[in-house]
């Protein structure tokens, strides 16, 4: 298993397109990062998802093969510094 941290983007928006693998996507829509995720979509090949702005998300793999997302960040700022990860303690 391989997973992401559960995390949210205050300028960007992100569109995922499942290219290889599958997993899963939990989200949470809530402004609380203590609200634990409200959505769960599976991932495979072939699928879209998209993350709106401030959406608290995680993505993992649980399987043993790569999972290959290729991503689309779109909005008023794409930098690697806007990312909000929840504390995990």
């Amino acid at each position: 298993r391989c997973e992401l941290s559960f995390q949210r983007h205050f300028y960007r928006s992100e569109l995922w397109y499942v290219h290889h693998g599958s997993g899963v996507v939990y989200i949470n829509f809530s402004e609380d990062p203590k609200d634990g995720p409200n959505e769960e979509w599976k991932l495979d090949v072939g699928i879209n998802i998209l993350i709106p702005v401030k959406t608290w998300h995680q993505l993992i793999n649980l399987g043993k093969d790569p999972l290959v997302i290729l991503e689309i960040q779109y909005g008023e700022k794409c930098a690697e510094e806007d990312i909000e990860r929840r504390n995990t303690t």
